[in-house]
């Protein structure tokens, strides 16, 4: 798990970060992490700032305090496993849709703090299937089509967890394989929002990783959970 945030302070500047996750099934919080991170400060101006952080991820994101020098707004932690700090060993996984709460308490060089507080559900499912058919929303299915225009419409996709992010589609007079399904400017694959769900024929549902595909003589579909 990657996590990021900004943090800063442009009239003193960071001090120290801290975060801890946690969860709240049984009304207590019980930990699941936590670790102390140092702030990503002591550089003179803008100028040392870009270049001690342009390494970092996402570039750096520098901004300059009156008297405390310049500081990287942008953190990014990938909690692991240790003795003292980071993710306790026997708290090292997630249960499917269950919620989580990362803490990040952020302290500036006047030791006044801030606290911000996120819920992370983990969802591991695929969305339901549901039947995709030929023709126009109302009308039966059909197997032939005369107009230049082809019409099909889907039906019963659902993700209890998380909700259907969004579809995919693409017209072949051949199978469209799962690899082409990717979010590539250059490709022909259109990506289609779950608010405009009801006229297209080939798509494909991406969640995650995993692959399900259903096929009959003339519409193919596919989606990624």
């Amino acid at each position: 798990m990657t996590i990021e945030w900004l943090a800063y302070d442009y009239h003193s500047g960071i001090d120290s970060i801290y975060w801890r996750l946690y969860d709240n099934f049984t009304g207590e919080s019980i930990l699941h992490g936590h670790e102390d991170l140092l702030a990503q400060g002591n550089s003179e101006d803008i100028d040392e700032c870009i270049i001690k952080y342009g390494n970092y991820s996402r570039g750096p994101n520098c901004y300059k305090t009156n008297h405390w020098g310049a500081f990287h707004r942008h953190y990014q932690i990938k909690p692991e496993v240790k003795r003292d700090g980071g993710i306790r060993y026997n708290k090292r996984l997630g249960l499917h849709d269950s919620d989580y709460f990362l803490e990040i308490n952020a302290t500036n060089k006047a030791l006044v703090s801030t606290i911000l507080t996120k819920k992370i559900t983990i969802d591991i499912s695929p969305p339901h299937t549901g039947t995709v058919q030929d023709g126009i929303r109302g009308t039966d299915e059909i197997d032939f089509q005369q107009s230049k225009t082809l019409n099909a419409y889907w039906d019963g996709y659902f993700d209890k967890e998380s909700g259907v992010m969004f579809y995919m589609y693409g017209f072949d007079t051949v199978k469209i394989p799962t690899s082409d399904f990717q979010l590539d400017s250059n490709s022909s694959i259109i990506p289609l929002s779950t608010k405009a769900e009801k006229d297209h024929s080939r798509f494909e549902i991406q969640n995650t990783d995993s692959k399900y595909e259903i096929q009959d003589s003339k519409f193919e579909i596919q989606y990624l959970n």
